[in-house]
């Protein structure tokens, strides 16, 4: 059985996804409600990934993160800042000036040569200044240490059972209890005869198990499917715009947000100020750094991505970091229209305009108070949450907000004291499932 820790605490199931260049990242399960932060150490057999903590924490007598290798700056924001040397502008000065800004340290003894005489660092995400001057020619290292070129290459050697093997996608699966030398840049045997060169290597944990997925270059490693893949994409340009393609967020400005490919093996390009078209109206969101989305182009047209779908429940970086819903102006029961921000620790936004009674306003709030821990005293009944509605508002919900609730409060109670309680809990108000009321 294969055991696994960040800072100490066991692992349940992780997944660390390591690409030829960018920045790794893991989604990591603990076995214990551990409250961690900052930098942080995952290891794994024959693997230790030093990283930074992007979002997560305790989950249901558990926990869970997100880590990206590094500082897990490289994502940030940075000023544009002008560089002039008529001898030449270093790029070790650029570059060693756009990690300081970010956090990220640069490995000196991998960077040379100059840019030219003048040179201005565009702002936007520190990682632009490398995608730039070192286009998919940089990378993060395990040890947390950013590298220009590309990653060694090697040969794994390792006896671990192939488990599948896919040539259409260039995919072979290993089941290693050892997951040293499994890198990109390691030319992988089949078992078979052939071979994958790793351009990126994703190592799972599940149950106890380790199952390592190796993802060569589209293309593949020989002179001619190299050349057939080329002369099929020259001919087909457009296909690769046909399809759903996985990304993560490196950074959001106002509604548009900056992808990067999951996986790089797939030859997709970075994308900047992407438009979000969530599939429902009145959505719009901030985002969690460092999530997956799924992005498509419209009419196949290269100059029209946009995302289509987010993480599933189960990931870490299912919710928002705020979340708005704006249903437009429409008037519900008790007079309660217009939008309201409800602040727990972390943003949850309810529209006062999609409630369909006085029940489903209610439950909207409520969902906030449990949120918070707040208990609701006496049988769930109109009659009871009427009595005790004031002190919920004025104690559970922030000042601001519960300002803006205030001149609602009397038609809130007047309503929930209308409702007849019903003591064998059978009646559920209309909008309301489980609370009582005619």
């Amino acid at each position: 059985m294969v055991t696994a820790s960040l800072e100490g605490v066991t692992v349940l199931t992780c997944s660390v996804h390591i690409p030829a260049w960018g920045v790794p990242w893991a989604d990591v399960e603990l076995d214990e409600p551990a409250e961690l932060s900052g930098s942080v150490t995952l290891q794994l057999p024959g693997l230790s990934l030093v990283g930074t903590i992007m979002s997560g924490g305790p989950w249901h007598g558990r926990a869970r993160y997100r880590i990206a290798a590094g500082a897990g700056g490289w994502g940030s924001s940075v000023a544009s800042k002008a560089y002039t040397n008529d001898a030449g502008v270093k790029l070790w000065t650029v570059l060693r000036d756009a990690a300081a800004a970010c956090g990220e340290t640069v490995d000196a003894y991998t960077v040379s040569g100059t840019v030219g005489a003048h040179y201005v660092r565009e702002a936007g995400p520190a990682s632009r200044a490398l995608q730039l001057l070192a286009d998919r020619a940089w990378y993060v290292g395990e040890d947390g240490v950013t590298r220009l070129g590309a990653r060694e290459a090697t040969t794994y050697n390792g006896d671990a059972p192939r488990m599948r093997k896919d040539p259409d996608q260039l995919c072979l699966e290993l089941a290693a209890d050892d997951l040293a030398g499994l890198v990109p840049g390691a030319t992988v045997s089949d078992g078979q005869g052939g071979s994958v060169t790793a351009v990126d290597v994703v190592h799972r944990l599940t149950g106890g198990k380790l199952r390592t997925t190796v993802w060569g270059e589209l293309g593949g490693s020989s002179r001619v499917g190299s050349a057939l893949h080329r002369l099929v994409a020259q001919i087909r340009a457009a296909d690769r715009y046909r399809g759903v393609w996985e990304y993560r967020i490196v950074s959001q400005s106002g509604e548009r947000l900056a992808l990067q490919p999951v996986r790089v093996s797939t030859g997709m390009p970075d994308l900047h100020a992407v438009r979000v078209r969530p599939g429902v109206p009145g959505v719009r969101a901030d985002h969690a750094l460092g999530s997956r989305v799924l992005v498509t182009f419209v009419d196949a047209d290269p100059a029209r991505p946009v995302v289509v779908g987010f993480e599933d429940a189960d990931s870490s970086g299912f919710d928002p970091d705020e979340l708005l819903v704006d249903a437009g102006d429409v008037s519900v029961d008790a007079g309660l229209t217009g939008a309201i921000t409800l602040a727990a620790g972390t943003a949850y936004l309810f529209p006062w305009e999609s409630a369909t009674s006085i029940e489903a306003v209610c439950n909207l709030l409520t969902q906030v108070v449990t949120q918070i821990g707040l208990q609701i005293p006496g049988p769930m009944n109109g009659a009871a949450l009427a009595t005790n509605w004031p002190a919920i508002l004025n104690a559970a919900i922030p000042a601001c907000v519960a300002g803006t609730i205030a001149p609602y409060k009397a038609a809130l109670i007047a309503a929930l004291l209308a409702k007849a309680p019903d003591p064998t809990m059978n009646l559920p108000g209309v909008g309301w499932p489980g609370v009582n009321g005619s």
